[in-house]
């Protein structure tokens, strides 16, 4: 299973009315949905809510390394 790489970003999502700030440790991998020429997505359960969603983890593409 593809692991998440330590990254410092984060984001807000909102879940009903609900809103929360997710970092990339609040996600759990359940598995890989699927492989692409710019990433991978994975499908993961949000700690904090118990929410269960499809993440697109992007790899750095040859003209983003320069």
């Amino acid at each position: 299973m593809y692991r998440l790489p330590d990254i410092d970003s984060r984001a807000t999502i909102t879940i009903g009315s609900q809103s929360f700030d997710v970092e990339a440790t609040d996600l759990e991998s359940i598995e890989t949905m699927g492989r692409g020429a710019y990433g991978v997505v994975e499908r993961m359960r949000h700690r904090p809510s118990d929410t269960v969603m499809a993440v697109k983890v992007c790899m750095p593409t040859l003209f983003s390394l320069f």
